[in-house]
């Protein structure tokens, strides 16, 4: 593992995140290193109930994963969870391409809430990846559903704060 410092001129790219410890979370975003801390006990059993109940209603040849990078134009951003297809990615693969995504699952976090409401969701339409959902911690976590609107490259609504949600996969955290 080597050592970058962190006070740069140039832009960070995706292959100086290879070369970072795991110690915390990195992003890139427009060229500039986001570090984020590890998640809260809440937070993970929040990505450990929706990635069970992902899990058991996903179509064959699609995966939920955790913690994967995902290459955009212009960042470079971790995202919770992930369902994605299985023909566009491979094992090798440490970033995932929009277009292998059909869901990305972001639980807020304290150190995160700008970029889990506002700024991933933006890039990720922008991306085209279809739906998107927002999930808060609790018991039992809340999802707000999002799926594009139409061809646009922009999120709608498609249920609120519930521990319920239908699109794009049926899940119900409150049994």
């Amino acid at each position: 593992m080597g050592v970058l410092p962190l006070a740069r001129r140039e832009p960070w790219t995706e292959a100086d995140l290879d070369d970072l410890d795991e110690t915390y979370g990195y992003e890139i975003v427009d060229g500039r290193l986001l570090v984020s801390p590890k998640p809260a006990f809440g937070h993970a059993l929040a990505v450990d109930a929706l990635a069970a109940a992902l899990r058991a209603v996903v179509p064959a040849g699609c995966a939920v994963v955790a913690e994967m990078l995902v290459g955009l134009p212009t960042s470079s951003r971790v995202t919770d969870l992930l369902v994605v297809d299985r023909s566009q990615v491979s094992r090798s693969d440490v970033r995932v391409r929009p277009e292998a995504i059909r869901l990305a699952v972001e639980v807020v976090s304290p150190s995160s809430v700008g970029d889990d409401r506002i700024r991933k969701p933006a890039e990720y339409a922008a991306a085209g990846i279809a739906a998107y959902w927002l999930v808060e911690p609790g018991e039992p976590p809340l999802i707000t559903a999002f799926v594009l609107d139409g061809c646009s490259t922009t999120y709608r609504t498609a249920s609120g704060a519930s521990p319920r949600a239908e699109l794009p996969y049926p899940v119900d955290l409150g049994s």
